[in-house]
């Protein structure tokens, strides 16, 4: 299992920062997020790839994936024909941005439900825009892991499968987030692990949740980590494993060591050989 910390930046200079921050807390990686005003940009895309991964390299920290960013949002399942021309837009861009860093999986949240709008319809149009994500990907030679977030759409991993099903390209799968299931209230990790399996989830991200259904620290919340590294181990998962929460301003070393001693409980060192 190797770990990776994902994370906006807002700037070069953040970037020289905290990129060695994360090396020394432990991290194998870290997963970038494409940003209308961040680093990497969606105007400065392929400059700000390239000056990002001569950084990354630096620290020997690799960029196996990228986030694609909040405009994927309402983008992604829309009806409007300007909105999904958008959508195409920043897929490809998000895809050479990506391939520019070394990376292979692009995370997209693929659209959400509106109250304005009929749920079988939102769905239709997330299944042709993902179609359309995948010949993107087979053309850059990644794969798009849709995430499970907390959009009101595709509510259990049942629907997820009948979804990437429906959609029927190898390129589009899961970006599983553990937290997430719990935070949204959508029943156990473990039960979507075993539903998903190995077939459809491509990468994994990991926060905790506490009673109040509070997004905190991993080992701070009341997911059964044993029984969900259980299941992920018995689906042969042993691919990355990123740590997705917000980086504190005040003292962020310390919270990154915290971030990767609890991921060395979660996954012993000795389970990973």
């Amino acid at each position: 299992m190797k770990f990776l910390f994902s994370l906006g930046l807002s700037t070069g200079k953040e970037a020289e920062t905290v990129l060695p921050l994360i090396k020394a807390a432990g991290f194998d990686g870290v997963e970038p997020t494409l940003l209308p005003e961040g680093f990497p940009s969606v105007e400065r895309c392929l400059a700000d790839a390239e000056q990002l991964k001569r950084i990354a390299d630096r620290y020997q920290l690799r960029i196996p994936s990228m986030r694609g960013g909040p405009l994927f949002w309402s983008c992604f399942s829309s009806s409007d024909p300007e909105l999904q021309k958008q959508a195409v837009a920043l897929l490809e861009i998000a895809a050479q941005t990506l391939v520019h860093m070394g990376g292979s999986v692009l995370l997209v949240v693929p659209g959400r439900y509106e109250s304005h709008r009929k749920y079988d319809e939102v769905y239709a149009h997330a299944v042709a825009m993902a179609r359309r994500a995948a010949d993107i990907a087979q053309r850059y030679r990644i794969t798009i892991g849709l995430e499970n977030v907390h959009n009101q759409f595709l509510l259990g991993a049942s629907e997820w499968r009948q979804f990437m099903e429906e959609v029927g390209r190898p390129e589009i799968r899961c970006y599983y987030d553990i937290g997430n299931t719990v935070y949204s209230g959508l029943g156990n990790p473990a039960d979507w692990i075993r539903e998903l399996g190995s077939e459809w989830i491509c990468r994994i991200h990991v926060k905790d949740v506490n009673g109040e259904g509070e997004i905190v620290p991993l080992l701070a919340g009341n997911i059964d980590w044993p029984a969900t590294t259980g299941c992920l181990a018995r689906i042969g998962y042993d691919d990355w494993v990123g740590v997705e929460l917000p980086l504190p301003n005040e003292d962020p070393l310390s919270f990154l060591q915290s971030a990767v001693t609890s991921l060395h409980e979660i996954w012993p060192p000795s389970s990973n050989n």
